[in-house]
């Protein structure tokens, strides 16, 4: 799983600070540069002293440039920031930067910072989830390229820096800059391709009284979204694909139960998942919530999210309030203490979860206990996971009230 916390410590203080040191290449370098000097001197060799002499110059502009630099830019490097525009972007996206610098604030770039010949700054974003994902934004300052968020996540600040270093890379001195506190950017999944075929049972006890239409996915029965319409009847599958609002047309029906809960178990068994892994499943296991979720909205019903160590209630809202849900779930130690929130009980549940021992559902038979009724659906990509992902099923199949699945993505 993640880096010990005492490791990623002693990293991140590193960075807060104002450091230089020499680089591999620059202490491999010093000596040769001294050694070729001092033997072209004792053999009255023009050639050997030249070379060592040679060397010796580019270290010493090196390191006089660098030192220059950073003492130079250090109180400016204090007063910039940089924010990600769009905060929340799904998985695959671009996010955009805004810097506020010393005396003004520019959309895509700071002011140019003076530099000399062989001498670059770069402005470094360091981002990390919970779960040890690690985003490492590096880039000349005066161009502030897109950043392209390629895995889902909640990534927070680890460090931002201004790095001055030279061109062959004998030295780097880092300067600490602001960062945003807490989240910093959201990357939200996209939805899976199909929701999973899960044959909810009811969808809670509480009744719905007004009427629901009738799913439907032709165009012609739909309308543009205006205000004052029921936004239960808007299709959230097709704002999740254009972006617009439209609301069904359809014939009357009345659905006896309109209430589901979806909740995301991030607990990743070490045995059967390594890191990256767990990170990519639970991933998976988002990706297919939220494919659910929207099929069910498209169908009518009143849909919260939830995941384990979730803190507040449920969230319930449309595609981009679920979407921004999503990106917070983190894989964790399937021993761990991070607990799934509770949906009333006047709703229904459904569970996305990967298999693990029994050691490891100490958590979820907890929750259990408190349920009449839950949809438990294990996720799993191996034949060792598919043998877990059984047992788990025929446990969690004999339960009073619970029904499971397994299905390989």
């Amino acid at each position: 799983m993640p880096e010990s916390a005492e490791s990623k410590k002693v990293e991140i203080s590193g960075r807060r600070r104002f450091f230089i040191r020499p680089c591999f290449s620059a202490c491999f370098l010093s000596p040769l540069s001294a050694g070729l000097f001092a033997l072209g001197l004792l053999r009255g060799e023009l050639a050997l002293t030249l070379t060592g002499a040679a060397f010796a110059a580019a270290l010493l502009y090196s390191f006089a440039g660098v030192l220059f630099l950073a003492l130079l830019h250090r109180k400016k490097a204090l007063s910039f920031t940089a924010a990600f525009v769009p905060r929340l972007l799904q998985r695959g996206g671009q996010a955009g930067l805004i810097f506020s610098g010393p005396g003004k604030t520019t959309v895509g770039r700071p002011r140019r910072l003076f530099s000399l010949p062989g001498i670059l700054l770069r402005y470094e974003v360091h981002l990390e989830t919970k779960d040890g994902r690690i985003i490492r934004h590096i880039f000349d300052p005066s161009t502030a390229p897109p950043l392209d968020a390629a895995l889902r996540g909640a990534y927070y600040g680890l460090y931002d820096i201004l790095s001055v270093s030279d061109v062959p890379g004998f030295f780097i001195a880092g300067l600490p800059c602001k960062q945003e506190e807490g989240e910093r950017l959201l990357v939200s999944p996209l939805p899976g391709a199909e929701p999973f075929p899960v044959p909810s049972r009811s969808g809670g006890e509480r009744e719905r009284v007004d009427p629901s239409w009738v799913r439907t996915d032709d165009l012609t029965d739909h309308r543009p979204y205006v205000s004052g319409d029921d936004p239960r009847r808007i299709n959230w599958k097709l704002y999740g694909h254009g972006g617009e609002l439209f609301v069904r047309e359809g014939e009357r029906e009345p659905p006896p139960r309109s209430r589901m809960a979806l909740l995301i178990d991030s607990a990743v068994e070490k045995e059967l998942f390594s890191a990256e892994a767990g990170r990519r499943m639970v991933d998976r296991c988002c990706e297919y919530a939220l494919a659910l979720a929207l099929d069910w909205k498209d169908k009518g019903i009143e849909v919260s999210l939830g995941y384990s160590g979730q803190s507040g209630g449920l969230c319930s809202g449309g595609f981009e309030t679920l979407a921004a849900l999503l990106a917070h779930p983190a894989a964790q130690a399937a021993s761990g203490e991070e607990k799934l929130p509770h949906p009333p009980e006047d709703e229904g549940v459904v569970i996305f979860l990967l298999p693990r021992n029994y050691s490891g559902l100490r958590l979820l038979d907890e929750f259990l206990s408190r349920r009449k009724t839950a949809e438990l659906i294990f996720l799993y990509e191996d034949e060792r996971q598919k043998e877990a992902a059984g047992l788990c099923v025929r446990r969690y199949g004999q339960r009073g009230g619970c029904r499971a699945y397994s299905f390989r993505v």
